[in-house]
């Protein structure tokens, strides 16, 4: 009877390592609380698998729950999950079989089941290493993602800790041993050994999450930049439109005056070879916004630059909207659509702004793209190659559609080879 509760330790504590693993390495869509109580109700199963007593379908059970959990629950991609999952099963025989020496110079044999305590101290010490074995592949599958959290400051120092505690208990226990144990000594060892273990479990979680709350501090920091940035370049587009219309006028009035000249051949070529020129000082009016003009304006002149058609729709001013909301929203879709645009033999992007009704705005862009988006976790990600902090204008548009209560989905067609986001705001 005593062994069945060991074991229903042993499980608690194979369980709470893995969600410590998982809740480090990865992120999930799923709730929180529903992600771990489905972790332990897979070791619930596994802990009656084993009772059975047939030690290759445990192991076989422990891959495929293990993959179910990684693949499905935090959306782990097929291999790795897989790989990962087969790892975790050498991790936890790693670990039961490294305590065999031990148990051997301790109690004199590789067989430690027979007493409770013994058999205790194989369970806490076992699982000790399997920790030890599981934050070392983290280290490694963190280092191998590039991750630029943290995580690997100091890690040296804080994996010290469950070794030395494999340490500390086997000395300990070597010891008494030699000099015997009586009942109350037993509880406290057992109650100090899985105090220790817990003790692993508190230093590396949270360890993680101080990283993963940093991390999220220091996007939302260069997030803030970033509009920051774009309100300042905006300010100046305005201004610089303001004075390119000036000087338009005042090209025009020279151009009425040639155009009064007595060679109207030469004032007609003249003005044909100018007219251009005025045309890309002009600003676009589309709506009584005038920063939706000028962001408007911005991308009609880069398109016309870069070669790429550029067509707008625009019946509804966004007016609810802040500037610098506006300006972090259309500014950065409209970065990612002439990104993509561009690449493109046939190169498009159309904007539309309308309303349905009184209380829904719609903002939708259409651009080619050659290629399918990049998404993780049903989430869009950056495709750019270098080290830089990319994909901060995605997550800026998230959060500001979110702030005014929007709607934000998108549509990829691979045989139109196109890309379609809509946004729609109820107000």
């Amino acid at each position: 009877m005593q062994k069945i509760w060991v074991d229903i330790l042993l499980y608690i504590l194979e369980a709470a390592v893995f969600i410590v693993y998982c809740e480090s390495a990865f992120e999930s869509n799923v709730n929180r609380k529903l992600r771990i109580a489905l972790c332990f109700s897979a070791y619930a199963i596994l802990f009656g698998i084993y009772q059975i007593g047939v030690v290759y379908i445990n192991g076989i059970a422990i891959v495929l729950l293990s993959f179910l959990l990684i693949h499905f629950i935090y959306g782990v991609k097929t291999l790795s999950a897989l790989l990962q999952s087969v790892l975790i099963l050498a991790f936890i025989v790693a670990g039961e079989y490294l305590v065999f020496p031990i148990t051997n110079i301790i109690y004199k044999t590789t067989d430690a089941h027979n007493d409770i305590h013994s058999y205790v101290f194989v369970v806490v010490v076992s699982k000790n290493i399997y920790f030890i074995c599981l934050m070392v592949m983290l280290f490694i599958y963190k280092k191998r993602q590039a991750d630029v959290s943290g995580y690997h400051k100091g890690f040296a120092l804080v994996i010290m800790i469950p070794i030395s505690n494999v340490v500390l208990l086997t000395y300990v226990e070597y010891i008494s041993t030699k000099i015997g144990y009586d009942v109350k000594a037993n509880i406290m060892w057992g109650i100090i050994a899985f105090l220790m273990l817990v003790s692993n479990f508190l230093v590396f979680y949270n360890r993680f999450y101080i990283i993963k709350q940093s991390k999220k501090m220091n996007d939302l920091n260069l997030q803030n930049q970033k509009r920051e940035f774009d309100e300042q370049y905006y300010a100046l587009v305005k201004k610089s439109n303001e004075e390119m219309q000036i000087l338009s006028h005042d090209f025009k009035n020279h151009l009425i005056q040639l155009d009064t000249a007595e060679n109207m051949e030469q004032v007609h070529a003249y003005i044909k070879t100018m007219y251009p020129t005025i045309r890309q000082f002009q600003s676009v009016n589309v709506s009584e916004n005038k920063t939706l003009n000028t962001i408007i304006s911005k991308y009609n002149s880069l398109c016309a630059v870069k070669g790429i058609e550029f067509k707008y729709e625009i019946s509804a001013s966004l007016s609810f909207l802040e500037n610098n909301d506006l300006t972090a929203i259309l500014g950065n879709l409209l970065d990612n659509a002439l990104e993509s645009a561009e690449k493109c033999a046939e190169k498009r992007i159309v904007l539309s702004i309308y309303s349905k009704n009184e209380k829904t705005t719609v903002l939708c862009i259409k651009n080619t793209c050659e290629s399918a988006p990049v998404v993780k976790n049903g989430k869009l990600q950056t495709t750019k190659a270098d080290d830089a902090p990319h994909g901060l204008g995605l997550k800026s548009v998230e959060s500001t559609v979110k702030k005014y209560g929007g709607f934000y989905e998108w549509e990829s067609s691979a045989e139109n080879e196109e890309f379609e986001i809509l946004i729609s705001f109820y107000h």
